[in-house]
């Protein structure tokens, strides 16, 4: 049994003064308050390769926890719905705890906290999450490959359900760590808001696959616990940019002058690069280079600010300092900070890549039949897009004006879009049906 993330927790009383950070929690209204100002960390060990949440008391009760995350939750502009979603979940966990007698949150660790997903998820180990230990009766005439995919859209449910789980969990874990005053503990807390948290089964077998809602949720409270902690604020500035679907290379030559305001800031300009099949051999200065307008999420408009404060002056790089913006080494050095702080917010998935950051917005449009606003969130063709996604085009109601989207591993329908917004793409994507 591993020790409890809080054992060994020495408050000091003197120490603590009022967090005037990012965000604070009122709790006799129940509401976040607005960002005013970050707080002063010079006494604290800063740097990338440690999280440092401070706390001064030990945890809080479990029928506190709710309310707080509820009220941080609602400050950070979730699609509409998934908001109840997470606060069922909530209600859920809280329900769970209270009836196996954990009166702490932090108490669901370890063993507790595989139970608790194990119950809430209505399996009996862990384990059934995974597709190879899927208790589905072979068929006969169904090739391997088949069957595993079979098995894989069968238990997807269950590995959906537990990830929402886990995830509501380590949002409650952030949540109460932005309500803490200032304090100092005797020990550092390891780099992952998932520390003591049970591994899963990953949610899909598919490289760069789209992060989902509960995974923005959690990379932004870490966004806001960077602001907190007075971190580097280049990291937090790569994450919203990338939650905006601009992708890592074009990302490393963003400036400041490239966003229509400092203080307002709605859109940014952005250089996007196309290889084609044809220029795989050509020189850096030979390849095709266009421009683009990205429209800033609108936790990115509201968080980007604080951030470009604590720049200097004048026109100045947003993700990459270095030499060589643009190439390949400036997209190795960003995406390995983006990974490292995807994974301090306890995104962990062996799947997730920086890709996966910028692939969420016009994946989360797309599934909401909006193609045209996934299509300029993605900035690129039809054809690119469906091929990013491993979706198949599936033409059947087009006498209705629409055509399907299905997933190319199982055939799962993802979204049903009208054939006007394909415009000039339309025959592109009727060959990357025939290839299919």
């Amino acid at each position: 049994m591993s020790t409890n993330i809080l054992d060994q927790h020495q408050t000091s009383e003197q120490n603590c003064e009022p967090r005037s950070g990012l965000a604070g929690y009122d709790p006799e209204n129940g509401v976040a308050t607005v960002r005013t100002s970050g707080r002063d960390v010079a006494a604290l060990r800063k740097g990338n390769a440690t999280f440092i949440p401070l706390v001064c008391d030990a945890a809080a009760p479990i029928e506190q926890a709710p309310g707080i995350a509820r009220a941080f939750i609602e400050t950070l502009n979730l699609f509409p719905g998934e908001n109840t979603a997470l606060f069922d979940t909530l209600d859920e966990i809280t329900a769970w705890a209270t009836a196996h007698g954990h009166k702490n949150l932090l108490d669901l660790v370890d063993d507790a906290a595989e139970a608790l997903i194990c119950d809430l998820t209505d399996i009996e180990t862990l384990d059934e999450l995974d597709p190879r230990h899927s208790r589905r009766t072979h068929v006969p005439g169904l090739s391997r490959a088949q069957q595993q995919a079979a098995a894989s859209r069968e238990t997807e449910p269950l590995r959906i359900r537990a990830h929402q789980i886990r995830n509501t969990l380590m949002a409650m874990r952030a949540a109460l760590v932005l309500t803490r005053p200032r304090g100092y503990r005797s020990r550092l807390v390891d780099d992952s808001l998932a520390l003591g948290l049970p591994s899963l089964t990953p949610l899909e077998a598919r490289t760069s696959r789209p992060l989902t809602d509960h995974e923005i949720l959690l990379m932004r409270f870490l966004i806001e616990l960077n602001i907190q902690e007075e971190s580097n604020t280049r990291p937090s500035i790569a994450l919203l940019l990338g939650e905006s679907a601009v992708r890592t290379i074009p990302s490393t030559r963003a400036r400041t002058d490239d966003l229509d305001s400092r203080t307002q800031p709605t859109n940014i300009e952005i250089t996007t690069l196309w290889v084609l099949q044809r220029q795989r051999s050509l020189r850096d200065d030979e390849v095709e280079t266009g421009f683009r307008t990205a429209t800033l999420t609108d936790y990115a408009q509201a968080t980007l600010p604080a951030l470009l404060q604590k720049l200097p002056a004048g026109s100045q790089p947003l993700t990459f300092t270095g030499r060589g913006p643009g190439t390949v080494a400036a997209h190795n050095s960003v995406a390995a900070y983006v990974r490292r702080h995807l994974r301090r917010a306890g995104i962990d998935d062996p799947y997730v890549t920086t890709k996966s950051l910028a692939f969420w917005l016009p994946w989360r449009l797309l599934q909401n039949n909006d193609l045209a606003g996934a299509l300029a969130a993605h900035g690129r063709r039809t054809i690119n897009l469906l091929e990013d996604f491993k979706l198949v085009a599936d033409e059947f109601p087009i006498a209705r004006g629409e055509i399907d989207l299905l997933r190319k591993s199982d055939s799962k329908h993802i979204a049903t879009v009208p054939i006007h917004d394909y415009n000039s793409d339309l025959s592109a994507t009727r060959r990357l049906l025939q290839a299919s």
